[in-house]
């Protein structure tokens, strides 16, 4: 949920305004899909109904505008959010059921807004960042988009909307004084670089605990280290008031690689931050000055060791098909990529998304093609009438493009994004194979190496096959190669766990679409319902014989420091289970439960339950049974 709503909840309700935030439960793709969930919100009876629009919502947004102004033409719609900022006017021209835009940041224009709608003498011309259309129905737009030099004074946004959740994500401030030639954060903000004062944020963290008990907070700023003075004083009273109050609060935030060092890396980890969010872009230095970012590759290595050693979650962002970019640039970034990745870091990459509002596009618009791939920046997938709209409107859409580029095609930049978005998912073994892969960077064309696998990659995807499960072929043939079929132990262990729990991870996100409303059964449950089909096994599980214990050899468990020596062998049995899409959870298990659950894998539910029950009395194997029905193994049918 857009923390930018919250806020705008939270000073609504300071004006008097009552709010909801509606956010829909399945996506929107057709009309019927548009329709009902514009009956949801006029069910509600509103009098004005904004939007938060950003590149890759846009288009629904835009849908369901049009659905809600023909049910209810009395209904006010508004328009904000950096989408609509950077093209208020063409908007209101294209689009007659939109009846506002507000640009910027509409913390106070919004209500102000509001409150002027309620005159009879409405003076619209008050209101900063105010797109409308005057009396003769021409477009017209005030000066200063909204702007909030002080975020001192906003309230607390209304955390209290947002549902269940682990964490919260923490408004700690906004701007970006640097100017990249792809990013709209810099025009959205003013250009304008501002943080609250560490006091703030720290009474914002104790009072979302003392409503929620959440302790875990992601705090949204492109920029949160810039100012190095600002983050010791931040880190040094959360230390204080954490013991104070014996509150272990975690918390994740963005930066530049250039404004961190050790010292203050050092003083975040003892403050609790566990993550951080790097924007890289590119490993070619002349990419890095072209697209104005400036970071020194030398630099990103330092702060990925120092990340390691503090064991801090290196998240490290990159771009592929800058307009400019050759095969050489391409092949320093892949050569980044993989140092980075043998260090620990999490690497994301995204073919190059051209946004309104950016020098690329002023100068790259003309020469964007549309093919139905998206940018994973984009990460949607449309309906048919989102796709009418992201066809006739290029300069609106302009995300869901791409631009050509003379040192790729297409379809390899593609499967490049894919194949390391996919090889992120293995960071423990890349880890392990750190000499191994050094060797490779150093002696081998790393793109070329790419561009003769892709033809398998192609042909893989095209059987719609999970991309984990095309990785962990590729990476077993590697290893193959590399070890001449006597792969460590320890590094074999570590890959098959891995390949794994992203295996099940897959088939978690597919069970979510297919499984039926099963409910956890009470105690006590009957084995015999095991025979008569009123339960059901899950695919999100999978058993694992490793020859030593997973937990002193997996890296991000360890504190990436692994002592092979001191790692003793055996038989040791693991039930990993999916939990989301994201996580999974690993249970070690004794070797009677091992091969029981093998059976039961198999599919062989009748002698499952015989085996059981030579192994079991009654109270233990139904204890044991309603333990999988808790942690997803088994679903209990009974409704």
């Amino acid at each position: 949920m857009p923390l930018g709503i919250l806020s705008l909840a939270s000073c609504l309700r300071e004006k008097g305004f009552n709010s909801e935030i509606y956010k829909p439960v399945f996506k929107l793709f057709n009309k019927v899909d548009f329709l009902n969930a514009a009956n949801h919100i006029l069910a509600k009876n509103p009098r004005f109904i904004g939007f938060s629009t950003w590149c890759n919502t846009f288009a629904a947004s835009v849908l369901l505008a049009e659905q809600l102004k023909s049910h209810h033409p009395e209904v006010v719609i508004i328009f904000g959010g950096p989408q609509a900022s950077i093209i208020p006017s063409e908007i209101l021209k294209e689009f007659s059921f939109i009846d506002f835009v507000l640009c910027g940041e509409a913390d106070q224009s919004l209500p102000e807004l509001l409150l002027e709608l309620d005159k009879e003498d409405k003076n619209l011309s008050c209101i900063p960042g105010l797109f409308f259309r005057n009396a003769k129905n021409d477009i017209t737009g005030n000066q200063n988009s909204g702007f909030i030099p002080d975020l001192e004074v906003l309230p607390i946004p209304a955390y209290d909307m947002i549902p269940d959740t682990e964490v919260i994500k923490l408004d700690v401030g906004r701007g970006c004084p640097y100017q990249c030639t792809f990013c709209t954060t810099n025009s959205f903000f003013s250009k304008k670089y501002r943080t609250k004062s560490a006091k703030k944020i720290i009474n914002e963290m104790e009072f979302v605990y003392g409503q929620t008990k959440i302790t875990s907070f992601s705090f949204a700023h492109d920029m949160f280290t810039l100012n190095k003075k600002f983050i010791l004083e931040f880190c040094t009273k959360l230390i204080e008031v954490s013991k104070a109050k014996k509150i272990h609060f975690r918390w994740t935030c963005s930066a530049r690689i250039d404004s961190v060092s050790e010292e203050l890396l050092t003083k975040m980890k003892t403050a609790g931050c566990h993550s951080i969010f790097f924007g890289i872009e590119s490993g070619s230095n002349k990419i890095q000055e072209n697209i104005k970012k400036r970071l020194k590759i030398d630099k990103v290595i330092q702060v990925a060791d120092i990340c390691r050693e503090l064991n801090i979650n290196m998240y490290a962002s990159f771009i592929i098909g800058f307009p400019e970019e050759t095969k050489g640039d391409i092949e320093k970034t892949l050569e980044l990529i993989l140092k980075l990745a043998c260090r620990g870091s999490l690497i994301q990459i995204s073919n190059l998304s051209v946004l309104p509002g950016t020098s690329l596009f002023s100068n790259f618009q003309k020469q964007l093609k549309f093919d139905g791939s998206f940018s994973n920046f984009s990460h949607s997938v449309v309906g048919r009438f989102e796709l009418e709209l992201i066809r006739k409107y290029p300069s609106f859409f302009s995300s869901f493009y791409y631009l050509p580029v003379k040192s790729m095609s297409r379809d390899s930049i593609v499967m490049l994004c894919w194949f390391i978005n996919t090889m992120r998912e293995f960071r423990n073994t890349l880890f392990l194979l750190e000499d191994e892969i050094k060797n490779d960077i150093e002696n081998y064309y790393l793109l070329d190496i790419f561009l003769q696998i892709k033809t398998e990659i192609k042909r893989f995807l095209s059987a719609n096959n999970p991309p984990v499960s095309l990785f962990k072929n590729l990476f077993t043939k590697y290893l193959k190669y590399k070890f001449n079929d006597n792969v460590p132990l320890q590094i074999k262990n570590v890959f098959l766990w891995e390949a794994t729990q992203n295996l099940l991870k897959n088939n978690y996100t597919c069970w979510q679409i297919i499984k039926p409303d099963f409910k956890n059964s009470k105690p006590p449950f009957h084995p015999q319902k095991i025979t008569n089909g009123n339960f059901t096994v899950s695919p999100v599980w999978q058993i694992l014989h490793s020859t030593s214990d997973l937990s002193q050899l997996i890296p991000e468990k360890n504190n990436w420091k692994i002592k092979f020596d001191n790692i003793s062998f055996g038989n040791h049995y693991y039930l990993i289970v999916a939990r989301s899409d994201k996580f999974c959870n690993l249970y070690s298990i004794d070797s009677d439960e091992y091969e029981l659950l093998n059976v039961l894998q198999k599919d062989l539910k009748e002698n499952f339950l015989k085996q059981a029950n030579n192994i079991y009395d009654a109270p233990k194997l139904n204890k044991w049974l309603f333990h999988l029905i808790e942690i997803g193994v088994l679903f209990n049918n009974t409704k």
